[in-house]
């Protein structure tokens, strides 16, 4: 989760100092301003962050009030506001604010027109980071639909359960998801337009055979290459089927409807109205798509804006307000739109306060690079790695003020890296999951470099408990347990699984993450593991981040994983699969010696590695950066099984 794109922090009228943020600072915690104090300055009357506490879905929350009624109110007002700057840089191209307007207005033209699509309907959208992404994402919520974002990534078979799983009436998708579906050994396309599954009301019951299939579907024909011409589309002009339509086409067909008055309905939209459905990652299980209302969709942004807004008070400081003759802020998109981080704590807050962003439709270090100088960015946001690999590179990046990462925990030496690289650098990051949309907890700056290892504390907004997953208690301040999260940010649930959502969401309104942590007595929360990610030798839980956290000490690894082996004594044992960075890949290579002897220094006895794998493959990740334990472990584990039978062998 982002903690440095923020949707302009507010400036309370609080102290001010005449140094500033970006200069070294040499104190300690107790030369900071109280948490408390700062609490109250950035939340007083008046401000940009202000709290107050309104009666929602049956229980009092504290909310912040100066939030936008809508995603729909927040694009109208800040298209207007900022018609004339760049707001989407991606493969080449720059579209402002002004051009984005006419585009998403056109195409949720079409939506109305051509497919029906009203207030409340599902829409899928389905694609890498392209603008096209972006405008049908403000044309579904133009009309007051809600989108669905589907992992992009994903295999066939799962992008259609998806999209069947909520109910969507019409898909959106880019030329390679579309061709991905229909080449599949079963024409997911076809299928699609079929009877649809169980449509899920408000409470999540499911009411089976609630409407039919797809209304639609409208491909745009840009490729990772570029924008298809006309004789490479083999859907458009209906060879791709009746409900298939060419997005190029439909704009020319409804060009001059969109001009006309009255072309999209006027609609109202409430805070408590739906917004978003988003999906998990899928580490643990299938997909499930998540429903959050306008309120938890746009709490993202001064959720993840927060720690920065408070680390700038922690100093004395007024947070930096955005003013209309300032220079345009500058953000790259190092990770994808579908992704929580990307989208609600990234590019809405971002557009919200006129940003120009560079969008990266996949992920590269010299690209990355080659796009900061170009267009002279001032913050990344990413994954840790990405972020990590940045500031350990040989680039030049002048620039680039600011970097922020989310979606995965990170070395714990990023901070010092980064004000190696550039001494002025701002660092964050937050902490969260797409249930609770976005960020409940983050850090920045000095409380970063400070607590290097931590996860963040939380805003005002957020309440975040550790509790005993066996008694159900809130355990004391240091000790270990479950991480629970309650506040205006965490959805609604799962759509259509009940039964998962109840699991999942308590009837107090906390959201179950599954991740064990410690809070400590500032409220900084620390990440232990996730429940399921525990190695445990013969009997003893080892916390697979803490052996992580250990190996990052050997400051040549650059990725590192740790994966229960099995084993006939322990029943498992630690394995970890290490990546060096790129320029000790041949010259001054780490060994598994190497390894052990950080892990030696660092950890427990017993939590020192069994089995150390070097490799040059980076590790791999889901669409949303978290490390694929489960495909990382298999690797990990016939490794290990092809080294002990080759030992076995020169035993004979």
């Amino acid at each position: 989760m982002s903690s440095l794109n923020t949707s302009s922090p507010a400036a309370p009228q609080g102290p001010t100092a005449k140094r500033s943020m970006t200069e070294d600072f040499k104190g300690d915690k107790d030369t900071l301003i109280p948490f408390e104090k700062v609490d109250q300055l950035l939340t007083a009357k008046g401000s940009l962050l202000e709290t107050e506490v309104r009666f929602i879905h049956g229980r009092l929350t504290t909310v912040w009030k100066q939030l936008p009624k809508s995603v729909r109110d927040l694009w109208l007002l800040s298209s207007i506001t900022n018609a004339s700057k760049p707001f989407i840089v991606a493969e080449g191209e720059t579209h402002t604010y002004g051009d984005v307007a006419k585009r998403a207005h056109l195409t949720a033209t079409w939506l109305s027109r051509h497919f029906n699509i009203q207030k409340g309907d599902r829409v899928a959208i389905v694609g890498r980071n392209h603008v096209e992404f972006v405008i049908s994402f403000l044309a579904v919520h133009l009309l007051g639909a809600v989108p669905a974002l589907a992992n992009a990534f994903l295999p066939g078979q799962a992008i259609y359960d998806c999209i069947r799983d909520v109910g969507c009436k019409a898909a959106l998708f880019d030329v390679e998801r579309f061709r991905r579906l229909r080449d599949a050994e079963t024409n997911f396309i076809e299928k699609l337009f079929g009877p649809a599954g169980p449509d899920c009301v408000d409470d999540f019951d499911c009411v089976p055979g609630a409407h039919g299939g797809l209304s639609g579907v409208a491909v745009f024909p840009r490729a990772f290459a570029g924008i298809l011409p006309e004789k490479e589309r083999e859907w458009a002009g209906g060879r791709g089927g009746k409900k298939v339509f060419d997005a190029h086409e439909l704009d020319r067909k409804y060009q001059s409807v969109a001009q006309g008055a009255g072309a999209i309905p006027k609609i109202d939209i409430e805070p408590e109205d739906l917004a978003s459905v988003l999906y998990t990652s899928g580490t643990t299980g299938k997909p499930k798509g998540v429903a959050a209302t306008q309120r938890q969709f746009l709490s993202a942004g001064p959720n993840s804006g927060y720690s920065l807004a408070r680390a700038y008070v922690r100093r004395g400081m007024a947070p930096p307000t955005p003013r209309p003759d300032d220079e345009q802020s500058s953000t790259i998109f190092m990770i994808p739109l579908f992704h929580s981080t990307g989208i609600q704590s990234g590019l809405v807050p971002s557009m919200g306060r006129g940003t120009k962003i560079c969008l990266m439709p996949k992920y590269d270090l010299d690209k990355a690079a080659a796009l900061i100088q170009e267009h002279k960015i001032q913050v990344a946001l990413g994954i840790g790695f990405m972020i990590r690999e940045l500031m350990l590179s040989k680039h030049h990046l002048p620039s680039l003020q600011g970097v922020s990462h989310g979606g995965s925990s990170s070395a714990k030496e990023l901070p010092e890296e980064s004000r190696a690289k550039i001494p002025s650098m701002l660092v964050g990051q937050g902490y969260g999951s797409t249930e609770v949309n976005g960020a409940a907890a983050g850090l920045a700056s000095d409380d970063y470099r400070l607590r290097p290892t931590s996860a963040g504390k939380a805003p005002p907004t957020n309440d975040i408990r550790i509790i005993d997953p066996d008694t159900l208690l809130e355990v004391s301040n240091g000790q270990s347990g479950e991480i629970w999260i309650r506040g205006p940010n965490v959805a609604l649930g799962y759509w259509g699984k009940k039964k998962a959502t109840d699991e999942a969401f308590t009837r107090d309104g906390y959201f179950r993450t599954g991740d064990l942590g410690r809070k400590e007595d500032d409220g900084f929360i620390y990440i232990m593991d996730r429940s399921k990610h525990i190695i445990i030798r013969g009997g003893e839980n080892i916390s697979g981040t803490e052996v992580e956290t250990a190996i990052y000490s050997e400051r040549r690894i650059i990725d590192c994983a740790a994966v229960p082996i099995p084993d006939d004594r322990f029943g498992e044992t630690v394995g970890v699969v290490c990546v060096p960075r790129a320029e000790y890949q041949k010259e001054n290579r780490p060994t598994v010696e190497d390894v052990l002897a950080v892990a030696r220094k660092l950890l427990p006895k017993h939590e020192v590695p069994d089995f150390v794998w070097i490799r040059d493959e980076p590790l791999e990740r889901n669409a949303n950066g978290k490390v694929d334990k489960a495909i990382v472990k298999k690797a990990a584990r016939k490794k290990h099984a092809e080294l002990k039978l080759a030992n076995t062998k020169g035993k004979l």
